[in-house]
């Protein structure tokens, strides 16, 4: 008698040990979203039209002399591949420059003038991600199995393509010193949506692209 108790109160522990892991567990999703990263990042040629389904947002900060230029630009959707926002630039926070903008034949346009912007391009038409670039640091929990969401990404490391990163940034007379932080998050459930920052460690070079992407 005291044999099958004690072998039931032994499949018991099992038993409360594996509903307890599955339960209380971290979800951890930086391999997804690395692949997640790479796929989204996977080809130059991409327009706002392919890349975003009805918004896009985007930011840059850098350096030049003594001098902090700013850059922003944000697009929503508003006719079948015509998409309208503000395009702002600035320095030192101050003498900002606003326009408004409509994107039209995968180009943009100052809609008062109708003349192009020539001088903006977003981050996903000059730069392909490769996996191997990408180095985990920390991996971001979210949570156990009551308030886990299958479908969020989170990740957080390295970009290690350093060349890649200062060619966008050419304005920028910034010498790259130390490592560039990147952090995502996505989400792969209606509205499909991500936003991506990478940054030096001194935060002298910024860059912020997200969008309610197509899946």
């Amino acid at each position: 008698m005291k044999k099958f108790i004690l072998i039931i109160l032994s499949i018991l522990v099992v038993l409360f040990v594996l509903l307890y892991v599955i339960l209380f567990r971290d979800y951890k999703t930086s391999e997804k979203t690395k692949k997640f990263i790479v796929s989204q990042y996977s080809d130059k040629n991409k327009t706002i039209n392919t890349f975003c389904s009805d918004y896009y947002e985007f930011s840059k900060a850098y350096s030049k002399g003594k001098d902090e230029y700013y850059e922003s630009m944000n697009l929503r959707k508003t006719g079948e591949n015509i998409w309208t926002g503000q395009y702002s630039k600035s320095i030192n926070n101050k003498d900002e420059i606003t326009k408004e903008v409509i994107y039209k034949n995968e180009k943009y346009y100052d809609s008062k003038t109708g003349k192009e912007i020539r001088d903006f391009k977003p981050y996903f038409q000059t730069s392909v991600i490769k996996y191997e670039e990408l180095k985990t640091t920390e991996e971001v929990s979210t949570g156990i199995i009551s308030d886990h969401s299958p479908n969020e990404g989170y990740f957080r490391g390295k970009y290690l393509n350093k060349k890649l990163f200062k060619e966008f940034f050419k304005d920028s007379d910034w010498n790259l010193e130390g490592d560039l932080k990147m952090d995502v998050n996505y989400q792969s459930i209606e509205p499909f949506y991500y936003q991506m920052i990478i940054e030096t460690e001194n935060e002298k070079l910024r860059l912020k692209e997200s969008c309610r992407y197509i899946k």
